[in-house]
């Protein structure tokens, strides 16, 4: 049911106010970057009688157990999001000598025993004894849309149900780490997922790379500023305190987000200029990105970090398309690893390489690889975790998980490396109780070693 627009007693509504008074200062940059995922994020109560959500949604019997702190270090997440599957014989988990190798045939040696695509020479160079591949991942979803939704909140999609993204997630959850004026949770290239039930303060703030904030400063002066933001505080207390709308107290988050974000230097860690450090990282969009990134996590105190770099959808002649994929990836991302930790911070840095799933083994008819969500590959690195190894493992085609890890269970490692107790309940916006990581998953042995 649309929610019925709630207008305040005289000639004009609330929104057609705020709109004159606003859309000359900060409105073009709230309403680029920010309110869309305001306007998802409306957590208006429902009928807890109308529930039909599944047996599982409910909450185990008994008290919780207690969360025993966790042995991760992150307190801040890069995630690398390869939009379209990537092939995991094709990059972390290759299989020389076989015919499912494509035209891949030796590999790599990223570590002592870690063997990874020659095609990212310069990542197992400079992240090999850092890395923690996993291996044997599977799920159920081999649509883009439904297996994304999956990756990113570690759920299949269910009606009625927001759940919050993995950006959300550490951003709303994470115990410690760094604060600051800039957005939490920033997506690259990309509008990242939104924040569920979490509500809009836990937002992706989507940008391009090395771009410029648009009209970050208001076209009006201080004092008028100043005048305008008093009478939006004014109406958002009014319409907040007559409606009870939760979703009055998310907009005036959001605008203060806005103003600080306006007013601080830390904006222009967003930019690339021509001459900076960013060309030796590339001049990619996926290069821009990862400079970027490591600047937010490192000088902006940005929590989570998402670069959208798509392209991996190859029913098509996969072995050129992966080349030029991980030729694309390869020097930016051993870039930002040697940056991070040649400041100090890739132990409190956690930098999560995945897709939506894997693609096949068998070549295809077309010198391609389809949609495989059997058995795929991603990969952590950095954050605390054990290095220049994998965990879990396919079988000697790729085709099965010989020892699998389910997704659950990656979340529950990645809230593992971030102090996030994964089996916390929340309550989303229709009153079911949902566990951070879903119900029985469990972090994935070995990946703080033995």
């Amino acid at each position: 049911m649309k929610h019925q627009p709630i207008q305040c007693s005289g000639p004009v509504s609330r929104r057609g106010l705020i709109k004159s008074t606003m859309a000359a200062s900060l409105g073009y940059v709230l309403g680029r970057h920010y309110i869309p995922s305001a306007w998802a994020a409306d957590n208006k109560k429902k009928d807890k009688s109308s529930d039909t959500g599944s047996p599982n949604d409910k909450p185990a019997s008994g008290p919780a157990p207690e969360y025993v702190v966790s042995k991760g270090k992150a307190q801040r997440v890069i995630l690398c999001w390869m939009g379209g599957g990537p092939s995991h014989l094709d990059t972390f988990d290759p299989k020389p000598g076989t015919k499912q190798s494509g035209g891949f045939e030796k590999g790599v040696q990223a570590a002592d025993g870690l063997l990874i695509s020659e095609k990212l020479p310069k990542l197992a160079k400079a992240g090999g004894k850092y890395m923690c591949v996993m291996r044997g991942v599977h799920s159920k979803e081999g649509d883009h849309g439904q297996a994304s939704h999956v990756m990113h909140t570690g759920y299949r999609e269910q009606a009625g149900v927001a759940f919050p993204s993995l950006g959300s997630i550490v951003c709303a959850e994470a115990k410690d780490g760094p604060q600051s004026e800039l957005p939490g949770y920033v997506a690259i290239n990309g509008g990242g997922y939104g924040p569920g039930f979490y509500g809009a303060s836990y937002a992706p703030f989507s940008i391009g790379a090395g771009q410029a904030i648009p009209d970050l400063h208001p076209a009006t002066g201080a004092k008028n500023m100043a005048q305008r933001r008093q009478l939006l505080d004014g109406l958002d207390k009014y319409y907040g305190g007559r409606t009870g709308a939760p979703l009055a107290i998310e907009h005036q988050k959001t605008y203060d987000r806005a103003i600080k974000l306006a007013n601080s230097p830390l904006a222009k860690l967003f930019e690339t200029v021509k001459g900076d450090k960013s060309e030796s990282y590339g001049t990619s969009g996926f290069a821009k990105a990862c400079y970027v990134a490591k600047n937010l996590v490192a000088k902006g105190g940005v929590k989570f970090v998402e670069i959208d770099r798509g392209g991996w959808d190859n029913h098509v002649n996969v072995d050129e398309a992966t080349r030029k994929n991980c030729e694309d990836l390869d020097n930016p991302m051993a870039k930002m690893v040697e940056d991070l930790a040649a400041e100090g911070l890739l132990s409190s840095t956690l930098i999560i390489w995945m897709g939506e799933f894997g693609r096949t083994p068998d070549i295809n008819a077309n010198a391609g690889r389809d949609h495989y969500p059997r058995c795929y590959a991603t990969m952590l690195l950095g954050g605390g975790v054990k290095g220049g190894q994998f965990v879990g493992k396919s079988n000697a085609t790729g085709h099965e998980p010989e020892v699998g890890i389910s997704v659950p269970d990656m979340f529950a490692t990645i809230c593992e490396v971030c102090g996030i107790d994964s089996t916390k309940v929340r309550e989303s916006a229709d009153g079911r109780p949902i566990q951070v990581a879903d119900r029985g998953s469990k972090p994935v042995p070995g990946v703080f070693g033995a």
